[in-house]
């Protein structure tokens, strides 16, 4: 997997072939595209742990992520295409997983974690 990290200010982020891991620090609006294999295995994420966003799903691998300051205001946008995964997290955040609800900063690698519309998947 390839990360792609994207600085402060506007930034257009392409990922291309194969899986991408998309992070920034939310400072600046941003277009990001993942790309497709042909054969459709890549799995594109973007990571938005630590961050204050909201994420409004469109098509699906498709929608808007809103950059929150501390009041919950919008400060900056990212429209982003061809996304399999949204990460998410506030460390005091609690997720639901298989046996029930865990606090983000507990969660680690290979723990499985209750998604809305894909079941149980496990965090890379």
């Amino acid at each position: 997997m390839g990360t792609i990290i994207g600085g402060t200010g506007t930034d257009m982020l392409v990922g291309g072939n194969n899986s991408n891991l998309f992070m920034f620090d939310g400072a600046g609006d941003r277009v990001i595209t993942g790309g497709e294999d042909a054969d459709g295995s890549d799995i594109d994420v973007i990571d938005l742990s630590g961050i204050n966003a909201r994420v409004i799903e469109g098509a699906p691998k498709s929608g808007l992520i809103e950059f929150l300051d501390g009041a919950g205001n919008v400060i900056n946008i990212a429209f982003y295409s061809q996304i399999e995964q949204e990460i998410c997290f506030t460390p005091l955040a609690l997720n639901m997983i298989p046996t029930g609800p865990k606090l983000a900063r507990s969660l680690r690698v290979g723990d499985k974690v209750v998604t809305r519309n894909n079941g149980a998947k496990k965090l890379a």
